[in-house]
């Protein structure tokens, strides 16, 4: 979540942002005529709609009904991708994602007046983070994306937190942990950057990766980054690998964390568990070396098939606009990218911000992250601190790494690619994820050209047919390796009424489904 860039698919099964976006998702059109919708993260949802009433009265021209609805910005691809036309107007996300968006034609472009004043009032940093070849596709927000250093103070002192081997002794002593997701690529790259670890993508024309490079498996890069998480897994019981926001609330004066590795979204919590011993830091060095994260941020963006785009892009101007931004920070703790709010006397003094803008200087710009980036990424890392490693493999999963990353896929040409069809939606089994490509879901090729499946429904449902290309290790759920059947993503799925046992055939050639219940 608050994971993933400019690039890529970072693109994680949907189970449980479906909780909050599939009732307004899967298998209906989301534009009205009457209103527009807008999707932020849960824990802004008041914050949010005070901000929507807020845009209501400054705008009395503008009468349409504006919807709120639930959706983490690093789950917004995952969730608009399905169907753009059914998905929100404006949305949350985070900048990783830009690229994904792009390949799918579902961020309007933001020109005239809307690109001069975020041009104009945002800083540098945070409007790169809206750009791809020099053209504006979002309204920055927040350049605050990254990970630091929750600590208790009262365990780990300033001196002893600047270290990964300080703070493994502190809590050590003081019989606490420390919370450090490994085996979520976002965090994991940290890692690699410490010891020197980059990569490089270029680009197609129609925003398609070109090729991409990683060095990942260099001596002195790969190896180090490997030595340095096992000191964390050789720690014992001192290291929690879990996702912190699944173990925050142990961040506190009577919980067993005595630090945590996550992002100003959990600062709330720390605060009141910690009191006066609350503190925040960079993260620390490693064998000496600075431990450097991913840097991004987060912005608005207004969905290409809006049928009020002009309505959209001023909610969007407006969510992102300064007084916004302000009342963002003043809630939770979300540091402005607005210069002018920047330099003020109050974010100025938040140690947060602080903390932030000194990773900035030294942190990699979550920009244009390969495609194949973040599970390859994250097989390592849970392989490296896990029971498995065994350090003469290591030079083999590292090749297997920068392989994965390097996998640009070929173009799309059919006679040269291997693939199956798979029916995928709202049905168990399936739910519009990658858990749709079982053996159960998968359709049979036909002599005509026409691909089938007996499939039994247990209840009205929607579906549509997704190509699955074989000839990748790499499967994730998006356009590349796949291509929507049914009129996808633009139109509307397909429909079952009754439950029963159906044999279905899809037809590729004039992309129609014909279902017949079975007696």
């Amino acid at each position: 979540m608050r994971k993933r860039i400019v690039t890529l698919l970072a693109i994680v099964a949907v189970v449980a942002l479906l909780v909050g976006c599939l009732a307004v998702f899967v298998g209906c059109n989301n534009k009205n005529k009457d209103s527009i919708t807008v999707w932020g993260p849960q824990e802004q949802q008041e914050t949010l709609k005070t901000m929507v009433a807020a845009f209501k009265e400054a705008n009395p021209d503008i009468t349409l009904d504006i919807k709120v609805g639930v959706c983490a910005e690093g789950d917004a691809f995952s969730n608009v991708s399905k169907d753009p036309s059914a998905a929100a107007d404006v949305f949350a996300f985070a900048n990783d994602q830009l690229v994904n968006f792009l390949t799918i034609g579902a961020l309007a472009k933001v020109g005239g007046q809307f690109a001069t004043d975020v041009r104009a009032n945002n800083s540098s940093a945070s409007v790169g983070f809206a750009e791809f070849n020099g053209e504006l596709y979002g309204y920055p927000y927040s350049a605050d994306n990254t990970y630091f250093v929750f600590y208790n103070k009262s365990v780990v002192d300033a001196n002893e937190v600047k270290t990964l081997e300080g703070i493994i002794a502190a809590c050590q002593e003081g019989g606490k942990k420390i919370a450090w997701e490994v085996g979520n690529g976002w965090y994991d790259a940290a890692w690699f950057f410490a010891f020197g670890g980059n990569y490089h993508v270029d680009y197609n024309d129609d925003f398609t990766e070109k090729t991409v490079t990683a060095n990942f498996a260099q001596t002195g890069v790969g190896n180090k980054a490997t030595a340095a998480m096992r000191k964390l897994a050789t720690a014992g019981d001192t290291f929690v690998n879990s996702p912190v926001d699944t173990v925050k609330a142990r961040l506190s004066n009577t919980g067993d964390l005595a630090v945590a590795i996550t992002g100003s979204w959990n600062a709330d919590t720390f605060k009141e568990g910690l009191g006066e011993n609350y503190a925040v830091a960079e993260l620390p060095t490693v064998d000496g070396a600075q431990i450097k994260p991913f840097v991004g941020g987060k912005l608005f963006g207004v969905n290409a098939t809006s049928k009020h785009l002009t309505e959209a892009h001023k909610l969007a101007a407006f969510l992102a606009g300064k007084d916004m931004q302000k009342l963002r920070f003043e809630k939770h703790s979300i540091i402005p990218c607005n210069t002018e709010l920047a330099e003020s006397a109050d974010v100025a003094a938040n140690p947060i911000a602080q903390v932030i803008a000194k990773e900035a200087t030294y942190g990699v710009a979550q920009m244009f992250v390969p495609q194949k980036f973040w599970d390859p990424m994250k097989a390592y890392a849970q392989w490296a601190v896990g029971a498995d490693y065994v350090e003469g493999d290591m030079q083999g999963k590292l090749n297997t790494l920068v392989e994965q990353i390097s996998n640009v896929l070929p173009p799309l040409d059919d006679s040269q690619r291997t693939f199956d069809y798979h029916i995928i939606g709202s049905f168990e089994g399936s739910n519009w994820s990658t858990a749709a490509f079982t053996d159960a879901t998968k359709m049979t090729k036909q002599q005509d050209g026409t691909w089938t499946i007996d499939y039994t429904f247990t209840s009205e449902v929607e579906y549509k047919a997704i190509k699955v290309y074989t000839d990748t290790a790499n499967i994730e759920l998006g356009y590349d390796p796949f291509t929507w059947g049914a009129d996808a993503p633009g139109g509307g799925n397909f429909k079952i009424t009754a439950a029963g046992t159906y044999h279905i055939v899809y037809d590729p050639a004039t992309n129609t489904f014909t279902a017949t219940i079975q007696q």
